[in-house]
């Protein structure tokens, strides 16, 4: 009975070191974010932008980037590229409110008067309609990374950012991320 519970008291440590030997795998095998910062811009001469499958997104920051720099390259691969812009965004619709407008209307009636046929007689009447309409306001939301594809697969994130546009008087996220990223661009280049 002894050498029973041995036995099972074995396969328990080397079931549970195989399983922790398969998570250590699991993991060497995912791939690696690291940390850098915007400084790791400088040098910089290839960029791939990455906007899923918004166009309209992908174009605006490609118009914004060969305005504002135009020595630098657009690959067309992210492998070709020095680095990557990813750009992600959402739009939706909230509530604004309601509006509700009165219109009044006032007419006149007039009728000849039956007890004397040279005076009319009239009659006043208002008729008020309120309308009320719900009001929308359409509320886009968008997310930008820059980082560099590192040798073992994984990326090395460089900048952050995140925009929201509350109004039609507003910039577009896309154009603002473009713009973030010239602003970093140009302090890490003009530094060395």
């Amino acid at each position: 009975m002894r050498r029973l519970m041995r036995a099972a008291g074995l396969v328990l440590v080397l079931g549970a070191g195989a399983s922790t030997l398969a998570m250590g795998q699991e993991r060497a095998v995912e791939p690696e974010v690291e940390y850098g910062s915007a400084a790791e811009l400088a040098g910089v001469r290839r960029v791939f932008i990455h906007a899923g499958d918004d166009l309209d997104a992908r174009n605006a920051i490609v118009a914004h980037l060969r305005k504002e720099l135009p020595s630098l390259e657009i690959a067309d691969r992210a492998d070709e590229a020095d680095v990557v812009l990813a750009f992600g965004g959402s739009k939706r619709e909230v509530s604004a409110g309601t509006n509700t407008m009165t219109d009044q209307n006032d007419t006149q009636e007039c009728k000849p008067d039956p007890k004397n046929k040279d005076r009319l007689k009239c009659r006043s009447r208002s008729t008020t309609v309120e309308t009320t309409t719900e009001m929308t306001q359409t509320i886009e939301e968008g997310r930008g990374t820059v980082y560099r594809r590192t040798a073992a697969g994984g990326r090395r994130l460089l900048l952050d950012y995140k925009d929201t546009k509350r109004s039609f008087l507003e910039r577009k996220p896309a154009t603002n991320f473009a713009r973030h990223f010239v602003k970093h661009y140009r302090q890490a280049n003009a530094q060395g």
